[in-house]
């Protein structure tokens, strides 16, 4: 954890956390990974999400989170186990830098699918990271199961490190942009 100073405020900066299993620290996570299981597992706003080369425009783009709702569902079928997680951000185009931009109609579509994508693929992949790496379910996905299907939960309470090991995780990700945070126009090098 940092202190990070920025326009006289200062804030706290998370960069990294333990993986613990059994009080037992198995790893760690990294920024971008704590940052995604945080996006996952909390709700989270005032977060800044740093988007390099947006759909290699040569424009790199920041988002601020300044609102999320979360919903999840377990679904169970054939011995598989699916957990299925509807994120809505509304997001804060915080900073602009490069040619395009985003902040016009016609880019700012564009640019809520393109985080879509980034993000569910992040999500993904850091739940996929866990699983294969750590094998200890930081996200609370066993608590999940047991509240919303306890005839499940019953039935596989007792290997459940091994069932972690195969939940697929689905994140639907949408993103409600409510316009720029502190620009308006992106800074154009030279100019």
């Amino acid at each position: 954890v940092n202190l990070v100073t920025q326009n006289g405020k200062t804030d706290i900066e998370v960069s990294g956390a333990a993986v613990f299993k059994k009080d037992k620290m198995v790893g760690e996570l990294d920024k971008d990974s704590t940052k995604n299981f945080l996006l996952i597992s909390q709700n989270i706003k005032d977060t800044l999400i740093p988007l390099k080369n947006v759909l290699n425009l040569n424009t790199d783009v920041t988002m601020e989170v300044v609102g999320e709702k979360r919903k999840f569902k377990v679904i169970s079928s054939s011995n598989k186990i699916k957990i299925n997680e509807k994120i809505s951000f509304t997001m804060h185009i915080d900073e602009i830098s490069g040619q395009t931009d985003f902040t016009e109609e016609k880019n700012e579509n564009k640019l809520k699918n393109y985080i879509q994508n980034y993000i569910t693929d992040e999500l993904k992949a850091t739940v996929k990271q866990v699983q294969e790496k750590y094998d200890s379910d930081i996200f609370g996905f066993g608590e999940l199961i047991r509240v919303q299907n306890p005839q499940v939960w019953k039935k596989i309470s007792s290997k459940y490190d091994s069932v972690f090991k195969t939940i697929q995780y689905e994140p639907n990700v949408e993103v409600y942009i409510k316009g720029s945070g502190t620009i308006s126009k992106p800074m154009k090098a030279g100019k």
